[in-house]
Formats: structure tokens, C-alpha cells, sequence
């Protein structure tokens, strides 16, 4: 990967520009126009993109937010270009990590055959407008549920894959971290996973009253994973678990490209691994549920007319009679193997 501070740095002792402009340094080693760039008088640090393919619509949502300046021209007959520009320093950082993003999935993008790939300025608005998405919501990182939920999904992840289940699939249909009613959605089999961080007994929060509704579905799981959250260094941090699962669908992949943009959907940028290094968390158990009646759930059909948006704890002992036992769980994602 190219070091892109390094570049930057360069450009401070370039002449060219002097006064009021912009001094360019073109990236190598790819099929794109792509430049990294610094305004002048300011040395802001920039990104410049052009294409010559026709673009789609996703760009017109892009709009410069706060350290971010974004500009787009579009215009038929012309290439599409994109410029991005840092606008306080203090951000210089966030930046860098968002271009290095960037770079990384316009690599993998242009693997992805032509006539099946988005547009490469649709590609990257989409990338940017989900990076000002997570840090509008998580500015310094997750909080400790948020990181243990996501612990919880990538190790239900990993029993799909582990079971047979393409991983191209698998990363398409994790619509969890997109704030989906529940997390897996497979044509057959629907995945609803919670993580706790509990001892027994063990209570996990159903976030509303369509979550363990089966209407319209063919089957719905329910995964409750264990956890013990420890700070001796002991069981697996949080960017450990990333890492395995980004080896297991393989990073220079589409599924590798899913993954990241699932991965920055639910709020984990790369920059803020660090801060999640000072936990690990060791898995206690995985149970599966089979949910159908009668288990012990509110859904929407019982409630009253006005009513909505209930959340609720769910104790899994009362769920015993629904538990699914190692040979049954296999079976059940047997069908969804290619």
C-alpha cells in the first residue's frame, strides 16, 4: 500500500504552485486517474479522482460534512471527477485513513468484472458516505455493548462459512450492521443474533416487536452468543476477530468488499482499532432457538392498535423446549449451501 503521508510530505517542498493553486502527485499502479493532492497557499491535503466511464446517481448524495469538502462534476460528455479535501488539519488523519480506504476498495473493485461492477464514482460516494456515517455516530469509537454485538455477528459469520455457506452470500445477506429487522437474511432462513456479556441467568434484549416475528418468513434462528469480557489479555479483542474473519472470506475479494462495507455500516473503522484492544472476549457458548410458537415472545400482532416500537428482555431459560441441539443446527444450514 502506498504511504500516502509520505507523498503528502513531498509535496511541501515542491515549488510548483507556489502561490495560489494546487500541486498533484498521480498514483501509480493502478487503472484509474487518481491523484493525491495539496491546495496551496493552505497544504491541505486532498484526493482527486477521474473516470471516463459513465457514472449512475448514487454521487448526487454526497455533500462535504464537517473536515470534509467534496466536490463533484458530473457532467455529461466530460469525465466524471471527484475531489475530496481535508478542511481542518486536525482531521488530517481521518483523512488519511478514509483515502487509504478508498484505495484498498478500488483495488478490489477493478477485479470485479465490468459489466458486473457499480461505477467507480458510485463506488467511492457510497464508501465516503458511509465513513461520514459512522463517525457522525461514532466519533470516537464504539461503546462496549456495540463492540460486543459486533463480536457476536462475525462469529455467527463464521459458523455460515464454516458450515459451506459461499462468502460472498454470507456478507451480502448479513444485513445487520444496515439496522435490518434481524441480521441474517437468507432466502430460506432468516438469523437473528444476540451477544451477551452475562452470567446466568442469561437475558438478551429484543429490540422490537417484529424482531422474533415469524409472518412472512420460512424459518427464523435465534443465536445467543456467550461471551466473557475480560481485561487480562486472555480470548480475542475485537480487531483480532475482524482480522479472521477478513482471512476467512479472503480480503482482495468481493466478499472482502462486502465485509468492509458491512464492517464500517455497524460503526468499526480500522483507525479506531486501537481503542478496542484493552478488551477481549472469550466465547462461553453459541445456542440456537428454533422460533415458532409457541416461544415466549411479543410480536406484532398482539399488540393493541397505537402501540409500537416495544423493546423487551427475553429470558433464554424460558426457552428451552425451542433449543436446537449441534446435528439439528447443522442440517437446518445445509440448505444453504451453493
Amino acid at each position: 500500500m502506498i504511504d500516502l503521508g509520505a507523498v503528502w510530505a513531498s509535496m511541501d517542498t515542491d515549488a510548483t504552485g507556489a502561490g495560489k493553486g494546487e500541486v498533484q502527485r498521480r498514483l501509480r499502479g493502478t487503472p484509474f486517474d487518481l491523484f493525491l493532492t495539496q491546495e496551496r497557499p493552505s497544504r491541505r491535503a486532498g484526493f482527486f479522482a477521474r473516470f471516463d466511464e459513465r457514472p449512475g446517481t448514487l454521487w448526487r448524495e454526497l455533500r462535504s460534512s464537517q473536515g470534509l469538502d467534496i466536490r463533484v462534476d458530473a457532467r455529461p460528455g466530460v469525465p466524471a471527477t471527484l475531489q475530496l479535501t481535508e478542511v481542518d488539519d486536525r482531521f488530517h488523519s481521518i483523512f488519511e485513513a478514509l483515502v487509504t480506504d478508498l484505495l484498498k476498495g478500488l483495488e478490489i473493485l477493478d477485479k470485479q468484472p465490468v459489466d458486473r461492477r457499480a461505477p467507480a464514482l458510485d463506488f467511492l460516494a457510497g464508501r465516503v458516505i458511509r465513513w461520514q456515517t459512522c463517525l457522525k455516530a461514532n466519533s470516537d469509537g464504539m461503546s462496549g455493548e456495540k463492540r460486543a454485538g459486533l463480536f457476536g455477528e462475525p462469529s455467527a459469520a463464521a459458523g455460515l462459512l464454516e458450515a459451506g455457506v459461499d462468502a460472498k452470500v454470507c456478507m451480502d445477506r448479513w444485513t445487520g450492521p444496515a439496522e435490518a429487522i434481524q441480521d441474517f437474511q437468507f432466502d430460506a432462513l432468516t438469523i437473528e443474533v444476540k451477544a451477551s456479556r452475562q452470567t446466568q441467568p442469561t437475558t438478551v434484549r429484543i429490540s422490537s416487536e417484529r424482531q422474533l416475528d415469524t409472518s412472512g418468513l420460512d424459518r427464523l434462528l435465534l443465536v445467543h452468543v456467550a461471551l466473557d469480557e475480560r481485561s487480562d489479555g486472555t480470548g480475542q479483542t475485537l480487531p483480532a476477530k475482524v482480522a479472521e474473519l477478513r482471512d476467512a472470506v479472503g480480503r482482495q475479494s468481493d466478499a472482502g468488499l462486502l465485509l468492509d462495507d458491512r464492517l464500517i455500516q455497524y460503526g468499526y473503522l480500522d483507525m479506531h482499532a486501537p481503542r478496542y484492544e484493552d478488551r477481549s472476549y472469550a466465547i462461553r457458548a453459541v445456542e440456537h432457538f428454533d422460533v415458532r410458537e409457541p416461544m415466549a415472545r411479543i410480536v406484532e400482532a398482539d399488540l393493541p392498535v397505537g402501540v409500537g416500537d416495544v423493546t423487551y428482555g427475553l429470558a433464554l431459560s424460558a426457552c428451552e423446549d425451542f433449543r436446537l441441539d449441534e446435528a439439528e443446527v447443522a442440517a437446518l444450514l445445509e440448505g444453504l449451501r451453493p
